[in-house]
């Protein structure tokens, strides 16, 4: 399993967010500041396209939005992945007469803030919510930083220092070319990566048993030859409902991730309990719960 850690990864081209490591220590405050800690944090940067897609396939909505989290939070370790559409933050800075990289950091700590606990479907906890994001973006705006405050003065002892030390680092590199090379050695090969989760690997899951639990509940039935295989080295391959699927898999805490070569599709598995022979999963979707039971074959 990967450490615990605040990751950016950009769908979005030409896209990098501004200050990363301001923002990722500004995010570790934030969580801090709320008694909790912080987990695995993915922040995927997309388009509105993309974002829709995944509004579509995951939650049922037909509509654009800002923003999407998925929440892995396990206790006081907080944990999931955020979808922040670039599009729609640019729309709404322009319409809230806000500058980008803002607009953007209220988007960041409006996913953590759901992570946290916090809602915004009613009025009191969407006006609660607000009152947290202005909270945690004047500290943000205190802070200096490139994208928020004007640069420094720039500290001419430094310049005259290194005015001074370029001619005699000119001479050292001079000397250095008339000197032959010390003879290098091959470097080693690079370690392959490790395990993700020995106990689930290099097993063929036979699916035995499917159930189905909603607001409307309806039976579901198994393919006789359903299975799920995982490998050491993070792919996977299995057969549900008769459909092939195969791509790669990462598992943080007790959720299984899952994207699909073909079509990029991700999904998740909750691992409700795993025995050396049997394996039970929730795939959660909506208000839709669906309990698998594997067996090894």
């Amino acid at each position: 399993m990967p450490a615990p850690a605040i990751r950016f990864h950009s769908e979005y081209p030409r896209f990098k967010p501004p200050t990363p490591l301001r923002l990722k220590r500004w995010l570790k405050t934030v969580i801090h500041t709320e008694k909790k800690t912080p987990g695995t944090l993915n922040f995927i940067f997309c388009s509105d396209k993309y974002l829709l897609d995944i509004n579509i396939q995951y939650l049922q909505h037909d509509y654009f939005t800002d923003v999407i989290t998925f929440d892995y939070t396990e206790g006081k370790i907080i944990s999931g992945d955020i979808f922040i559409s670039i599009d729609r933050v640019k729309d709404n800075a322009q319409t809230e007469k806000q500058t980008f990289d803002i607009e953007l950091s209220r988007v960041l700590v409006h996913g953590v803030l759901h992570l946290l606990g916090y809602s915004d479907k009613a009025v009191s906890a969407k006006a609660l919510m607000r009152k947290k994001e202005d909270k945690y973006l004047s500290l943000i705006r205190k802070k200096k930083c490139n994208s928020f405050c004007k640069p420094k003065t720039p500290d001419m002892k430094k310049y005259l220092l290194l005015l001074f030390m370029l001619p005699l680092a000119w001479c050292m590199h001079a000397q250095t070319k008339t000197t032959p090379a010390a003879k290098t050695t091959k470097p080693a090969a690079p370690k392959p990566p490790p395990v993700k989760d020995t106990s689930l690997c290099s097993k063929k899951w036979v699916l035995i048993a499917v159930e189905e639990w909603a607001v409307e509940s309806k039976p579901k039935k198994k393919q006789a030859d359903d299975y799920l295989w995982m490998n050491g080295d993070g792919t996977f391959k299995m057969k549900i409902n008769g459909d092939d699927k195969a791509g790669t898999w990462v598992k943080q805490a007790a959720y299984i991730n899952f994207t699909t070569d073909a079509t990029k599709e991700k999904f998740t598995f909750k691992v409700e309990s795993a025995e050396p022979k049997k394996l039970k999963v929730d795939y959660h979707v909506s208000d839709m719960h669906t309990l698998f039971t594997y067996e090894v074959k």
